[in-house]
């Protein structure tokens, strides 16, 4: 399961596993994938911890590493800030001082509208996320129909090579090929089309020899060199595409479920994701 949080620059989400920090994530829109034994905690810029030992300090139930500054007698600290992967943590100088301090008010009062804007941001990314997915789902399902229409309803014309194209890949272990034809139709319209083919009609290609062309008559510009199977193809390429789109389904409804969540709950300053 995915949960999407935002994160001000004052707070971080820790990352446990197994009760073992793993690492600090923020701040902005962070997605978190929640594990059997993975759990998120939401920290802040003044939350109130002791030690544990020089390096180490417990907050609440949990232990996490801290970068202490000066020293803490009593062993009372509470976070100043964070850097990289560390949390920075100064000693506790009010005696009995509980909850945040007060310096972090104005911090406090512009959480509502630092989530509305990591909000509004994260949206428009999901939306073309989905409407990249979504048009390669629409293509990938159009040429395999443009594929079956020809070999059910198209008619054969001879065409001529024109080029042939391979593109090969950096590290040249895998390459696609192409070629370039062109054909006249049954009523003398000159037609030229450039295709994606497999190395065996490829390679048995001849450039200015003939090829096999099959064509719809009243739309020849959807044709395929005779022999050509590009099916298998596209149902992957459409498989990817539809497991995309609802992927990024997912995480936009479970942003917009936790946008109305929000307006009721108001600012989350609590335990996240505990499994």
């Amino acid at each position: 399961m995915i949960t999407i949080k935002t994160t001000s620059e004052k707070q971080r989400i820790a990352v446990l596993r197994n009760g073992h920090f793993k690492r600090l994530t923020g701040p902005g829109v962070v997605f978190l994938l929640n594990w059997p034994g993975k759990k998120h905690l939401l920290i802040n810029v003044g939350d109130h911890g002791r030690l544990v030992s020089v390096d180490q300090a417990k907050f609440g139930n949990d232990i996490l590493p801290v970068v202490l500054q000066g020293s803490a007698k009593s062993g009372d600290i509470r976070i100043s800030g964070f850097q990289d992967n560390m949390i920075l943590a100064t000693a506790e100088d009010v005696a009995g001082h509980t909850g945040r301090d007060d310096s972090l008010a104005d911090e406090d009062s512009e959480q509502p509208r630092f989530k509305a804007k990591n909000f509004w941001i994260g949206l428009p990314v999901i939306l073309l996320f989905c409407a990249v997915c979504w048009m390669g789902l629409f293509y990938a399902a159009t040429q395999i129909f443009h594929e079956q229409q020809v070999y059910k309803k198209g008619v054969v014309a001879i065409g001529t090579v024109i080029k042939k194209i391979e593109h090969s890949s950096i590290d040249s272990t895998d390459a696609t090929y192409y070629v370039t034809y062109t054909f006249r139709t049954s009523t003398r319209n000159l037609v030229n089309d450039k295709v994606r083919i497999d190395y065996g009609l490829w390679n048995g290609f001849k450039v200015n020899g003939p090829i096999i062309v099959r064509y719809i008559p009243d739309q020849p510009e959807i044709n395929l060199p005779d022999g050509t199977h590009m099916s298998e193809f596209y149902y992957w390429a459409g498989g990817v595409s539809l497991a995309g789109s609802l992927l990024f389904a997912v995480i936009l409804f479970g942003m917009l479920i936790k946008k109305i969540a929000g307006g009721y709950r108001g600012e989350t300053d609590q335990f996240l994701g505990e499994q």
